[in-house]
């Protein structure tokens, strides 16, 4: 099941929505399409949908840095990211979730039940199933958009999905290859939550960070 984007909003996907989703979901899905080409007619294709949609996914993911529009190739997959690519994601994303953290603590809003939820259904996939790595970065990404989402700042939350997106693009690999990384991304989320629980600033920015640099050291040692 392909992840839906942060642009999917309605209940039936326009055919834009649904060749961007198709398109994500293999990206997310298979990491060893790293520099290949994907042509517009196969994708309509296997998508359902006409061209036109398709090249307007294609844009979109290319403005989210995921492909680049090659004339008469087609979208060329992103290489694996850089060392130095990996560095300016995580710090992007640290520079807007600490600060999300400081504007919901300082409303009483921190969404700590949705965080806590998505805590509970990473624990919950832990145990049982054996794939489920799309899930996991998926619930993840949910945890750190529920903090972002609560600022109501639609120029952050367009910032931040870039960010985002990259990482994604990363993390199903990553977790691929360091499985115990799942366990302690639930121990520093949870670092998380409680800190906001606490309404404790210094220790949810403390614990955002440390959670961003482990992150960051996790995904440097798969380059």
């Amino acid at each position: 099941m392909f992840l839906l984007s942060p642009y999917t909003y309605c209940m039936q996907e326009s055919g834009r929505e649904r060749a961007y989703n198709y398109l994500r979901g293999r990206l997310l899905e298979d990491p060893g399409l790293a520099g290949t080409f994907l042509s517009e007619a196969s994708v309509a294709q296997d998508a359902g949908v006409s061209r036109t949609p398709v090249r307007e996914a294609m844009l979109m993911l290319e403005g989210e840095g995921l492909v680049q529009l090659v004339p008469r190739r087609g979208a060329l997959v992103a290489p694996p990211p850089t060392p130095t690519v990996i560095r300016e994601v995580l710090e992007a994303r640290e520079a807007l979730e600490t600060w999300a953290t400081r504007l919901v603590l300082a409303r009483d809003n921190a969404p700590v039940a949705t965080m806590q939820e998505c805590i509970d259904r990473q624990k919950r996939d832990l145990q049982g199933r054996a794939d489920t790595d799309r899930e996991f970065i998926s619930i993840d990404s949910a945890f750190h958009m529920a903090l972002i989402t609560t600022t109501e700042n639609q120029l952050v939350e367009r910032m931040y999905a870039i960010a985002r997106m990259r990482h994604l693009h990363i993390g199903v690999a990553a977790i691929q290859r360091y499985p115990t990384r799942r366990t302690e991304v639930i121990r520093e989320h949870q670092a998380i939550v409680d800190a906001l629980v606490a309404k404790d600033e210094a220790k949810a920015i403390a614990a955002v960070s440390e959670h961003l640099q482990a992150t960051h050291r996790s995904l440097v040692d798969q380059t």
